[in-house]
């Protein structure tokens, strides 16, 4: 059977990782957002319409993905979190057997 070995410093490192992608992508999403609105001012045609109306689905769904990257930022320090309580857990399993078997 093979052993797995987690690092949930790791997993915590990786969790921030998502979460400044995450705050960079909605800061660069508001700008965008404020840059589109600009134009829509500005810029009034058949085409402009087109432009904006094929805009606002990919708007929604750049939003949509950037909730899915904070999500998973979440999900990876959660599971950071279960796997530094486990690995507490079975280091005190451990040293009770140990120091028993060593009083022995």
């Amino acid at each position: 059977m093979l052993s797995l070995h987690i690092e949930p410093d790791q997993l915590f490192l990786a969790s921030r990782a998502f979460w400044q992608a995450n705050y960079r992508t909605l800061d660069q999403l508001f700008a965008l957002r404020a840059a589109l609105l600009r134009l829509e001012m500005a810029w009034s045609s058949d085409t402009a319409d087109d432009f904006f109306a094929e805009m606002r689905p990919l708007l929604q769904q750049l939003s949509e993905r950037t909730e899915e990257l904070f999500s998973m930022g979440l999900t990876l320090s959660r599971q950071a979190d279960l796997w530094a309580e486990a690995d507490q857990r079975w280091s005190g399993v451990f040293r009770d057997f140990h120091s028993s078997r060593t009083g022995e």
